[in-house]
């Protein structure tokens, strides 16, 4: 078949709106420079065997209708090329086919006159034979034309048949029948492969729609996999490049995390890493590292006199000649303002840091167009050295700090290293908070409370308990050596733990015990603590954690601490400690999810008149009162007597330090006698 222009419905214009029989006739017009081939070889093969016996003139006669006939053919199929499939139809409609195949019949049919007269058995053979086979092999191209098909067999076979019928005798009568009877059988069985090339055209026509539509999708699919191709491209260019901006990025915060950024120099951060690496190096191998803190004498001046500016650039210019000064394994950081820290590893002695320190002081000191500082900068130094002062990078930075000091005390501009009192005194620090890790651990605190009545009442609404450190002196509260020692939870959890078990075996009071915010919030206290309650059957009404104000002031109302919030719906009561000794914030107080406030009496002991005393605690009692929340005064004996008349709305702590035995035994016993 034909291939032609596809249009946009995506098949050939010849298979999408034509019919097989028109597809048929276009196939048929293209077979008609093979069909004039065959006839002129068959007609050299005729030529050639009838020559000899017919002579020349009615073989030339004969040769000549045979060229016009394939000449007529050929002049309609350079026509049938000149026109589109679409407009075949109509400039060469199919009897244009019939004519020219009539024509070509009529040239083979003409051969059954060249018998008239002859007597030469092989031409008599040979002539029938030829016509025979000519119009049996026409089936296999002319079917596809009906009219085309008709007119050859008719011009083919019927000449030869009314040859035979005007001869005489019973033979010619006969093959003038059976020649009439195979034209029939012939145009019978072209009918029938008509029908099946026809069916063979439809199918053809469905699957060159089927190829071109596929054809068409997969070249829309490649379309689109071209562009989705040239878009991941892009996306993938901007991928990268986001990739490589983010790195960057990354980098960049990763430095801007580590370094300083006004002089480049390590932050506090980076210079506590290469100090734990210096530390664990100087163990396994021996040998001695100094800790430097380098602090610039009367820097708040330039501040003040020349402005901040100045004084940046002053810190920058001075950053460059230290870290000029000393070695590139040695490190120099800036720990904020105007302060300095140098580390010094792999020193033999002592006088190695002092050395070190000196080449620190020259620097500053030195005129040079190079960096210049003004002409009175200088150094206060203060050093600490490994193992000599300390172990850890927080005794040995807390001695360097202490040294420091000294140098400021005495004159600055000199450089002082930490002396054998202020280490003995940092070792009798260390040693304490040892000591006070063991006694936490062994449960050994020092357990005191404190009763709550109702003011001018006597039964106790609330036992108060807190610790007692004896090494550091008497009084009610937590233990500062504890607190500094790194072990206030420790410590906090037995107290807490003593407390709880005083109490569940009473039926006594509620319980009060001064916890931290650090405390409260480290991971795991809050199932211990509830497992607590419920292994001694204490109610958690009964319990009230009391935390200081600062622990409060990011713990409003609608910001709560998650914590706080499940332990409060558990039952658990919150009351805000001493308040008064520090901030005094009346919008803590107003917002502050706690139950109760605990009154100290610094809240008014610092006023200049009574009248202000009073003022005082009546804006308390009013946010108080609008909150429901229950008043307690701490230490009601430190209380100014003008404002015991403003008690009777509040609950009143005594100042008596009693065991947990002594106070529940004595509370049960003055509540069974009110019952």
């Amino acid at each position: 078949m034909t291939r032609h222009l596809v249009t946009a419905g995506g098949a050939p214009e010849s298979q999408r709106q034509r019919e097989p029989s028109l597809v048929l006739l276009d196939e048929l017009w293209r077979r008609q420079p093979q069909l004039a081939l065959i006839n002129l070889l068959l007609g050299i093969i005729v030529v050639i065997v009838l020559l000899p016996v017919v002579g020349w003139e009615p073989v030339r006669f004969w040769a000549a209708l045979l060229l016009i006939s394939q000449a007529l053919r050929l002049h309609d199929w350079r026509l049938a090329r000149q026109w589109p499939p679409e407009l075949r139809d109509r400039r060469l409609p199919p009897w244009r086919l019939a004519l020219v195949s009539g024509a070509t019949g009529m040239a083979w049919g003409v051969l059954a006159l060249l018998l008239i007269g002859t007597p030469e058995p092989t031409v008599r053979v040979f002539v029938p034979f030829v016509i025979a086979g000519m119009a049996a092999g026409s089936i296999t191209v002319l079917s596809a034309c009906p009219p085309a098909y008709a007119a050859f067999l008719a011009c083919a076979l019927g000449p030869y048949a009314i040859q035979q019928s005007f001869q005489p005798g019973p033979e010619a009568d006969w093959l003038a029948l059976i020649t009439a009877l195979y034209g029939v059988g012939l145009v019978l069985v072209g009918r029938h492969l008509h029908a099946g090339q026809q069916r063979l055209a439809a199918l053809y026509g469905r699957n060159g729609r089927l190829v071109a539509a596929l054809t068409m999708a997969r070249a829309a699919l490649e379309e689109r996999v071209r562009a989705r191709s040239e878009e991941l491209e892009e996306a993938n260019a901007v991928l990268a490049e986001e990739v490589r901006r983010r790195r960057h990025g990354e980098q960049h915060a990763r430095e801007q995390a580590l370094i300083d950024p006004l002089t480049g120099l390590p932050n506090r951060t980076l210079f506590l890493d290469r100090l734990t690496v210096a530390l664990a190096r100087a163990r396994r191998k021996g040998g001695r590292v100094a800790v430097v803190l380098i602090d610039v004498d009367r820097f708040k001046l330039i501040n003040d006199g020349l402005g901040h500016l100045a004084g940046d650039d002053v810190l920058r210019k001075l950053a460059r000649r230290l870290v000029n000064t000393i070695r590139a394994s040695d490190t120099l950081g800036r720990f904020g303002g105007d302060e300095f820290i140098a580390l010094f590893g792999d020193l033999r002695t002592v006088d190695d840091a002092l050395t070190a320190t000196d080449h620190l002081h020259a620097a500053a000191a030195a005129t040079c167009d190079e960096n210049p500082l003004p002409a009175d900068i200088s150094l206060s130094v203060g050093i600490a050295v490994y193992p000599d002062h300390g172990e850890a990078p927080e005794e040995l930075l807390g001695g360097a700090d202490i040294a420091l000091y000294q140098a400021k005390v005495r004159g600055r501009a000199r450089t002082e290293m930490l002396g054998d009192a202020q280490v003995e005194a940092i070792r009798a620090r260390r040693q304490n908070a040892v000591a006070w890790r063991e006694a936490v651990l062994r449960g050994d605190v020092e357990v005191v409370c404190a009763r709550r009545r109702r003011s001018g009442g006597q039964r106790v609404a609330a036992v108060a308990v807190s610790a007692v450190d004896r090494q550091i002196g008497p009084g009610i509260g937590l233990s500062e050596t504890a607190r500094s020692s790194g072990y206030l939870r420790e410590f906090e959890t037995a107290v807490l733990r003593r407390a709880v078990t005083a109490a569940g075996r009473t039926r006594g009071p509620a319980l009060a015990v001064a916890i931290s915010r650090a405390t409260l919030v480290a991971t795991g206290f809050e199932a211990e603590l509830l497992e607590l309650l419920a292994r001694h059957q204490l109610a958690p009404h009964r319990l009230e954690l009391a935390l200081p104000e600062d622990a409060w002031t990011d713990q409003l109302d609608d910001n709560p601490d998650p914590v706080i919030g499940r332990l409060r719906a558990a039952g658990i009561r919150f009351l805000l400690d001493a308040f008064g000794s520090g901030a005094a914030s009346l919008d803590v107080l107003r917002g502050a999810p706690v139950d109760g406030v605990r009154l100290a009496p610094e809240l008014v002991s610092g006023a200049t008149s009574a009248k202000l005393a009073n003022a005082l605690l009546t804006s308390v009692l009013s946010v108080a009162a609008a909150r429901k929340l229950n008043v307690v005064l701490a230490r009601v004996d430190a209380w100014p007597l003008t404002l015991a008349a403003r008690t009777g709305e509040c609950f009143v702590e005594d100042n008596a330090e009693l065991s947990l035995r002594a106070a529940f035994a004595a509370v049960e016993e003055v509540n069974e006698l009110r019952a």
